[in-house]
């Protein structure tokens, strides 16, 4: 699905963090965040969910996270 692994993104994100001086943020909180803040817009396999259940869910869970400043 994606060019890139794992071992790839996660040192990726970690460098965009600092040059942004922003505290890391793990790529499961930034998904979480994405679809608090776009679940509405996304479908379900555009967000990486085969199920329909899953997806509604995952919204769930991320609506329940608290908006950092």
């Amino acid at each position: 699905m994606f060019d890139y692994t794992e071992a790839i993104f996660r040192p990726a994100v970690w460098c965009a963090c600092q040059n942004a001086n922003v505290p890391y943020s793990p790529p499961s909180r930034l998904r979480l965040a994405g679809l608090r803040d776009h679940g509405e817009q996304l479908r379900r396999r555009d967000a990486g969910f085969l199920g329909q259940y899953a997806f509604e869910q995952a919204k769930r869970i991320a609506q329940s996270l608290e908006t950092e400043e």
